[in-house]
């Protein structure tokens, strides 16, 4: 399994891209499969967004969604669908986000990180994921975030107007992303695996 990462050096952050409102936003960038290919874990995912963003609406915070998969069964009173858009352009949503979020599609996803741990860091943004991620330490380690146990909705939704609020030295969250978890990074070790002596 090769682990993700992140590209060290991203667009500077450019327009606001968001609807304009008051309310704390919060953002879950990536992919929700569809029924044809994925249907439980498509399933589980809009079953979760949904709730998170019900909890989330409670509490006068928005819940934004940007990726593709199958969206129909999105609620849109509880989540706002912001389409999917070029790479480049993606960054400006989440430098422009309070908080961004990871909700699992299992309780432990063995084979499969969460890439957009490493994205929200290296933005700057604080994170809230649910635990089972293989990379879910990276959050606590980078110290700017919370995960929080699976399938509990409430206390993600508690967890994420909390990180709304609290200060956070996004600067070492940042720096912390550029030390450990960039592609460069990873490039260093398999060179000294895989390089000419």
């Amino acid at each position: 399994l090769v682990p993700g990462a992140v590209d060290r050096e991203i667009p500077p952050p450019s327009r606001d891209p968001y609807p304009k409102t008051n309310q704390p936003r919060v953002l879950f960038a990536g992919n929700i499969y569809r029924k044809q290919t994925q249907a439980e874990a498509h399933r589980v995912l809009v079953q979760k967004l949904n709730a998170l963003g019900k909890a989330l609406h409670a509490r006068g915070i928005r819940l934004y969604m940007l990726g593709i998969g199958d969206v129909s069964k999105l609620a849109p009173q509880y989540v706002t669908y912001l389409g999917a858009v070029p790479y480049d352009e993606s960054w400006d949503y989440m430098q422009w986000c309070d908080v961004g979020v990871v909700v699992s599609a299992g309780p432990f996803q063995h084979n499969n990180e969460s890439t957009k741990i490493y994205h929200y860091l290296r933005a700057g943004r604080p994170v809230v994921s649910e635990e089972g991620f293989p990379n879910d330490y990276v959050v606590r380690r980078a110290k700017c975030g919370f995960v929080v146990p699976h399938s509990n909705m409430e206390l993600m939704a508690e967890q994420v107007e909390r990180a709304v609020h609290q200060p956070w030295d996004r600067a070492y969250a940042v720096q912390y992303i550029l030390d450990h978890h960039t592609w460069d990074k990873r490039v260093e070790v398999y060179n000294r695996i895989l390089g000419a002596p």
